[in-house]
């Protein structure tokens, strides 16, 4: 075998068409009358949520619009950190701060007189915070590569308008 990676005997080819329909990850969710909430398990790990929004400052549970907003910042951080990897970028330190803002919160919280109105997130803003020695150039084309390969990040620029932000820390 000449030029490339030797690949186990029976693993697909990388420009196999089927791959393409191969799910890359599956969810079970059940509810909770007891707990009031659902219980989300992939693979071997279980976490819960207990309601789509919540205002108040304290819960038991994270909400699924919190879940999305973690998602997103988490594939971008470890993009980031897998990127500047490859590269050999020292990072100092790196987090993300997520935010995010509803056409209706109202509408989402199921207000009567407002179930006409959109629960749907209307923007998302991510920043991504790096400590690095490297020169900011660099760093800047990790983030251009941790962003076009952020398939959280590529599927909710389809669906809301998405700002995602680098801040280089010196």
């Amino acid at each position: 075998m000449s030029g490339g990676s030797a690949r186990p005997a029976g693993a697909p080819r990388p420009d196999d068409p089927t791959l393409a329909s191969e799910p890359v990850g599956a969810v079970r969710v059940r509810w909770s009358p007891a707990r009031r909430d659902a219980s989300v398990t992939a693979r071997s790990h279980a976490f819960s949520l207990r309601a789509a929004l919540a205002f108040a400052p304290a819960d038991s549970a994270p909400s699924a619009a919190e879940y999305l907003l973690g998602a997103l910042a988490g594939d971008l951080v470890t993009g980031f950190a897998r990127h500047a990897a490859r590269r050999g970028v020292v990072l100092d330190d790196l987090e993300a701060a997520a935010s995010g803002t509803l056409h209706s919160p109202l509408t989402a919280l199921g207000v009567i007189g407002e179930e006409t109105g959109d629960p749907a997130f209307d923007a998302i803003t991510v920043t991504l915070y790096v400590a690095s020695p490297a020169d900011p150039d660099t760093v800047r084309a990790v983030w251009e590569e941790a962003r076009r390969a952020s398939p959280t990040a590529r599927t909710l620029e389809r669906a809301v308008r998405l700002t995602l932000t680098l801040r280089i820390e010196v």
